[in-house]
């Protein structure tokens, strides 16, 4: 019976164990994916940025009334 209960709880320990990996597998991933998305965010706002400063500040959809 000892052996029994003793070969479950090993199987229990088992999964466990995979879950956990399975968990800190997941986090690395997306951390992963949420640095890459915030160096691409970078990228086309450092690329945007030239172009829209370049453009005349009278066109500019910011202002008012054209003043």
């Amino acid at each position: 019976m000892d052996v029994m209960r003793s070969s479950v709880m090993d199987m229990s320990s088992s999964q466990q164990s995979q879950q956990q990996q399975e968990a800190l597998r997941m986090q690395h991933a997306e951390a992963l994916i949420r640095s890459q998305a915030e160096t691409a965010l970078r990228l086309a706002m450092s690329q945007a940025l030239p172009q829209l400063n370049q453009q005349d500040s009278s066109h500019s959809p910011l202002r008012h009334n054209g003043k």
